[in-house]
């Protein structure tokens, strides 16, 4: 291949091609591709999870709401000996991070917690559930 030969495509013909591009071009491989990303990223994946468009004002009782019911289903296991403990934290992306620490007494043989983070394109859930050993 000749070192000399430069593409005569330039970056605006590019970028102007690309914004008048319709959604509707898109073939059968990319909307299958689009199909797994908003199942596996978004709040629709989790079932028994409706869509739900996120406001600030709703998101407190969304939380309580989702907190409560996952912690019903862990109990329906039946762990008689462990306390359960949800923290479900809901948040806007607005370019910045989000640190989350959670602090106490903890058992390195009985205890343990599972995490399960979704995210959209403006919004983020984050649901953490300890088991804690009582005896």
């Amino acid at each position: 291949m000749e070192e000399g030969k430069k593409s005569k495509v330039s970056m605006q013909v590019l970028k102007s091609q690309s914004a008048t591009r319709e959604p509707t071009d898109f073939g059968p491989k990319s909307i299958s591709r689009l199909r797994v990303r908003r199942t596996s990223f978004g709040f629709t994946g989790v079932p028994g999870i409706k869509p739900v468009d996120r406001t600030s004002q709703e998101s407190p009782t969304l939380a309580m709401r989702i907190a409560g019911e996952v912690m019903r289903k862990i109990k329906s296991l039946s762990f008689n000996r462990y306390r359960i403990i949800t923290v479900v934290t809901i948040g806007q992306k607005r370019s910045q991070s989000y640190n989350n620490a959670v602090a106490f007494i903890w058992d390195h043989e009985r205890d343990n917690y599972a995490d399960v983070m979704r995210e959209v394109s403006s919004a983020f859930i984050q649901i953490t559930s300890f088991g804690i050993y009582l005896d």
